[in-house]
């Protein structure tokens, strides 16, 4: 039967049909949920459609394909969106929206309508609802980062984007957040002339905070860096949009697509509020001593 996700601003219609391993947290964001208050955003919807057959392997992806890209070929894919390979790289045609891994395939048909097939555990259904968000995201002004954020007693959201091993799920545990929006992805949108952080439940293993619906302002964008005391200095703001694109979850290859994601990231670079280079320690709050610029 159709649910609805609330993700991002963004209502996703998942149409599944077949068994399938949904994963606790992303339920907890079905609509009607926990209401989403502070931004007054214009409604955005899209449509998922997937199928899903227990121990199917993507016919569109050969077994050399998979060994030369170095896709992991164990039936037990954990990791959601990080190991896509597109067509191309499996030797055929790469149609924009199209992205394949062992346990996915998944199309998109223009701006808010995808289908996907998958072999129903929670790391493709999570891959799935992903690439869909990451798609409807962009013409709206949003994007997908790999990143952790929280918010400060003020009410403003810190950003700190990263690849795997950065820090982002130290910053977000040893912060000292008023509340935590991720440790590992969030939605960042554009309203009005400015943008806002969601957050998801898109979170690294054993979450312990709380999940949490509401967004919060963009106030910081940082760059981790881990040290022994903590500090936050100054980022000049296109080291951050660089910083930033590195993060951003977006696997197409068409060139207008990925011209678009940089020209938001340096957009969202360019207004927040402060972009720095956020020294941390693996253990103590680090918030209080970087929070105000000196």
């Amino acid at each position: 039967m159709p649910f609805a996700l609330a993700l991002g601003g963004v209502a996703l219609t998942v149409d599944p049909e077949g068994p399938c391993d949904w994963p606790a947290d992303l339920l907890a964001y079905r609509a009607p949920g926990p209401a989403s208050a502070g931004a007054s955003l214009s409604p955005v919807s899209a449509r998922l459609t997937l199928h899903a057959r227990p121990g199917w392997r993507n016919p569109r992806l050969s077994w050399e394909s998979v060994q030369s890209a170095g896709v992991v070929a164990s039936p037990a894919i954990t990791s959601p969106i990080g190991q896509v390979e597109t067509a191309a790289a499996a030797g055929g045609s790469d149609p924009a929206g199209r992205y394949d891994r062992l346990d996915l395939a998944f199309d998109a048909h223009g701006e808010a309508d995808f289908a996907a097939q998958v072999d129903g555990s929670d790391g493709s259904l999570e891959a799935a609802v992903q690439l869909a968000l990451c798609r409807r995201l962009l013409p709206v002004g949003g994007v997908l980062v790999h990143a952790s954020a929280g918010v400060d007693a003020q009410g403003v959201a810190w950003l700190v984007p990263g690849p795997s091993g950065a820090g982002k799920s130290t910053t977000a545990r040893e912060a000292g957040y008023a509340r935590v929006l991720a440790d590992e992805m969030v939605v960042v949108r554009r309203v009005g002339e400015r943008f806002w952080v969601w957050p998801t439940p898109f979170w690294s293993l054993g979450r312990q905070a709380p999940l949490t619906f509401e967004p919060a302002p963009l106030g910081v964008l940082a760059r981790p860096v881990k040290a022994s005391a903590p500090s936050a200095e100054p980022l000049d703001r296109a080291a951050a949009a660089a910083w930033l694109m590195r993060a951003v979850a977006w696997y197409g290859d068409a060139a207008t697509e990925r011209a678009d994601v940089f020209a938001l990231a340096c957009e969202i670079a360019t207004a927040t509020p402060r972009c720095v280079a956020l020294s941390f320690a693996r253990e103590g709050s680090w918030l209080t001593a970087v929070q105000h610029p000196s």
